[in-house]
């Protein structure tokens, strides 16, 4: 495992009719400087707004997989409304979102691992969480119960 434990992404999000004109001027790419520097932020990765959902959740496989070996994982997604959160969590019916694309690699990993050792016994369990913050106050979006 990395000796990164947190790992910063960003997904810049196509412009649509309601933005202005300098919403694409306002992210510009940078040289990557030293960590802690004043002058911007360093992301291990930034996806353009011609990035679709495929895209993210190909390059976040791997680090998805580590949950097999008992690596915890979060995903978060920040950002204003429109920002394109659910967009990417969800996604739409051609193209699915983190979540379902996430589960479908991990589900696939774990049948094939058990393929491999169908005498190992060992058994791999999941257990997600998919949470709403707002106004200080956490919803849990699975179980619309309010937590």
């Amino acid at each position: 495992m990395s000796s990164d434990r947190i790992k910063v992404f960003l997904r810049v999000r196509p412009t649509g009719e309601e933005d202005d004109d300098a919403f694409d001027r306002r992210i510009k790419p940078v040289t990557p400087h030293k960590s802690g520097s004043k002058d911007g932020f360093l992301f291990q990765r930034v996806w353009g707004p011609e990035s679709g959902n495929s895209a993210v959740a190909e390059e976040l496989s791997d680090a998805a997989t580590t949950i097999l070996q008992g690596v915890n994982a979060t995903v978060i997604a920040y950002g204003h409304t429109s920002a394109g959160k659910t967009h990417t969590m969800l996604g739409t019916p051609e193209e699915h979102g983190l979540i379902v694309q996430t589960m479908k690699r991990l589900l696939e990993e774990k049948r094939a691992r058990e393929a491999a050792r169908p005498e190992d016994r060992t058994s791999i369990r999941f257990s997600v969480a998919y949470c709403e913050i707002h106004m200080e106050k956490v919803f849990d979006l699975l179980n619309p119960i309010y937590i």
